[in-house]
């Protein structure tokens, strides 16, 4: 309702919408039981293309029947059209998608200017080497909806003329979302983890939200369970908005275990050997994250 009365004040400006996988166009979707203003047109999951002879405008879309379209088809290109937008809802460069995909080697034949997509809420732009030099646009979610949403989010203001197609960048976050890496090799204690993660946070604002994820070769001790919590209590009361995650690896001597003629020795020239000769940065990681989890299962081994 509160949607539906924002379109109403502004009855000049002409809205479309392309339904999606996770509002399709369905007989129990908000779109077919909702009386929508007249300025208002929701595509259908069949191709339409419409003609507005005072912009010289030739506008298409379609939107999703339901909540996967492996359909993937593109509208009849128009080859005089003077200015051409698409609209929809779906993944491109993804053959295998089930969420409609679009392919460039398809589209790269049509006179179209515009491409405005929907679906990856990651802001993205791409352009195609074609005679109309079409620009593929996927503005992002204006707000974030997750951790993994993270800066600022916004809105494409955009404008076609004889020139070409100009996008804008629009702002409309109410708040953010951070992710902050923290390194607590140095700290010996959780009054200094807290401090360093005071220091940190105050190079941004305060309205945003968090999540700080604690990394590093930690010596202090994390067998409680709470230790987060603890932080977390101490910082709460001025920074509202955080989450805590505990990455950090235990601060083995590693040179000095590594010497001794035993398992764990062997256990560590194995496990090196292996990081150093992995290339990639992700499997790096992995490797670095068991060899430190093996040695955290051999201390408890031998002290049982």
């Amino acid at each position: 309702q509160f949607v539906v009365e924002q379109l109403k004040s502004i009855p000049d400006t002409k809205i479309f919408i392309s339904p999606g996988n996770h509002d399709p166009i369905r007989k129990d979707s908000v779109y077919q039981q909702e009386r929508w203003p007249d300025n208002v047109y929701i595509f259908q999951n069949s191709w339409e293309t419409l003609y507005f002879p005072e912009y010289r405008l030739h506008l298409s879309g379609r939107g999703f029947a339901d909540f996967s379209d492996r359909d993937g088809t593109l509208p009849k290109p128009i080859e005089n059209a003077m200015y051409h937008i698409y609209v929809m809802h779906g993944d491109f460069q993804e053959a295998d998608s089930i969420y409609f995909p679009i392919m460039e080697h398809d589209l790269f034949k049509h006179h179209v200017d515009y491409v405005a997509l929907g679906h990856i809420h990651k802001r993205q732009t791409f352009h195609l080497k074609n005679e109309k030099k079409t620009i593929i646009h996927y503005p992002g979610s204006p707000e974030a909806r997750s951790w993994k949403e993270i800066g600022e989010r916004f809105l494409t203001f955009g404008k076609l003329d004889e020139r070409g197609v100009y996008l804008e960048d629009v702002p409309i976050h109410t708040k953010k979302y951070e992710h902050v890496l923290i390194d607590v090799t140095d700290c010996t204690s959780l009054s200094q983890v807290i401090e360093q993660i005071r220091t940190m946070l105050d190079q941004y604002l305060e309205e945003s939200y968090f999540v700080l994820q604690l990394t590093g070769r930690s010596s202090i001790p994390t067998e409680d369970n709470n230790w987060l919590k603890k932080i977390h209590a101490k910082l709460s009361s001025h920074y509202k908005w955080i989450y805590l995650e505990d990455k950090t690896l235990p601060n083995y001597n590693l040179k000095q275990l590594r010497e001794q003629k035993s398992l764990i020795g062997t256990f560590i020239t194995i496990m090196e050997n292996r990081i150093a000769q992995e290339t990639d940065a992700k499997k790096k990681r992995v490797l670095e994250t068991a060899l430190y989890r093996g040695l955290n299962a051999m201390e408890k081994e031998e002290a049982m």
